[in-house]
Parts: structure tokens; C-alpha cells; sequence
């Protein structure tokens, strides 16, 4: 099935065009997001691999991603498209990097959220906005699907409802995470190593902070 899809995400990424089919749009997005794709490769990579071995991590994506193909087959076409898309125009992004940046939030979020005891006085509170989050998610599956069976403006405004369920579900579900995980708030929580004034910061003082 050929469809159009027009992304736009206001203050993020410019407006990206896509035609085709899933994995031809998946293609065309890698290729004209790959800065945007890299850049959640590495903070998603980061991320996972303060609470998880790189080897755990890949096993669990190829498990979530039998389900994802059984549920949602075209969300696999398009991501190994996007994959190849970002690869041809020269970053290094492979599918399991596509797949962990599109679904390491909720997944995140559900595993630090089964560590948390139900004495906790956040625990109602935190529950609460996290089921708000896996409805909206399954909301955007539901969507998805749905965008399967159609064709045209329907199948537009379809996966427009799935693309909009999809991002309120990740915003739902990043409250939480950084509740359970507060993010980084120096250089060392990262595990980077001081600032070092260098022989270009000194020539060039106005181009580095400090």
C-alpha cells in the first residue's frame, strides 16, 4: 500500500515528507533525519546502559521485537527502513538502535517501575500517570493497526491519531522515569570527565564555556 505522511515536529525537526510504502517512508525519514536519529541513538544507548549490559539489552529488544511484528508488522518495515535510510547518508544506525530509541521509554520506565515497593508514599500517585502512559500506547498500536485497513486522507488521519498517542504515551512515561531516575545534573553523573582547558579552548576562549 502506498501512502503520504507529512511529519512535523514544531521546535525539533523540520517537516519531513514520506510516500510509499512502510518500509520505502521508513527509507526516506532515515535519510532525512539521520542527525535527529543519531542524536536519540546515543542519549537512548546512554540511558539504558546505566541500569543494563549492552547483552541484555539487545535480548530483550529482539523479544519485544516478536511481539511488535506480530501486533504491528509495518512499525518493523518502517524501522529497519529508517535504519537504512540514516546508514546511506552516513551515520552509523543500525535497526536495534531504531528500535531501542522508539520504545526505550515506556519499556525503561516499566522496568524501574516493577523495583518500586508499594509502601511508597509515590507509588499511587506515579501508578496513576504510568497507566495514563501504557493506555496511550496501546491507544497508538490500536491506531496503527486501524491505519492498515484504510487508505487516503483516512489512513492519514489514522496514523496521525497513532503518531500523536505515541509521543503522549513518551511523555507520560518520562515523568515517571525521571522521578524513579532522576537524569543527570553534572558532567560526573554521566560518567564524563572534568572540563580541561585545552590549547583550542585557550585560542579560541569565546567558542567554550565553561
Amino acid at each position: 500500500m502506498t501512502r503520504l505522511m507529512i511529519i512535523c515536529v514544531v521546535g525539533l525537526m523540520p517537516v519531513i515528507i514520506l510516500q510509499g510504502s512502510d518500509h520505502e517512508m521508513g527509507i526516506q525519514y532515515g535519510q532525512q533525519a539521520g542527525k535527529y536519529l543519531l542524536a536519540r541513538k546515543e542519549s537512548s544507548w546512554a540511558r539504558a546502559l546505566q541500569t543494563m549490559s549492552r547483552e541484555k539489552i539487545t535480548r530483550e529488544l529482539k523479544a519485544r521485537q516478536w511481539h511488535i511484528k506480530k501486533n504491528s508488522p509495518e512499525a518493523i518495515a518502517m524501522m529497519r527502513g529508517m535504519a537504512e535510510g540514516a546508514k546511506e547518508s552516513g551515520f552509523d544506525i543500525d535497526f536495534i538502535d531504531v528500535l531501542l530509541s522508539a520504545y526505550d521509554c515506556i519499556f525503561a520506565t516499566n522496568r524501574e517501575f516493577m523495583h518500586l515497593r508499594l509502601d511508597d508514599s509515590r507509588y499511587g500517585t506515579l501508578n496513576d500517570l504510568f497507566s495514563i502512559a501504557k493506555t496511550e500506547y496501546y491507544q497508538g498500536l490500536a491506531w496503527s493497526n486501524k491505519a492498515r485497513l484504510t487508505n487516503g486522507d483516512q489512513a492519514l488521519f489514522d496514523l496521525a491519531q497513532a503518531a500523536t498517542a505515541f509521543t503522549r504515551a513518551q511523555a507520560h512515561a518520562r515523568q515517571v522515569y525521571n522521578e524513579l531516575v532522576p537524569p543527570a545534573s553534572n558532567p560526573h553523573d554521566l560518567g564524563l570527565k572534568p572540563y580541561e582547558e585545552t590549547s583550542w579552548s585557550k585560542e579560541y576562549p569565546g567558542e567554550v564555556k565553561k
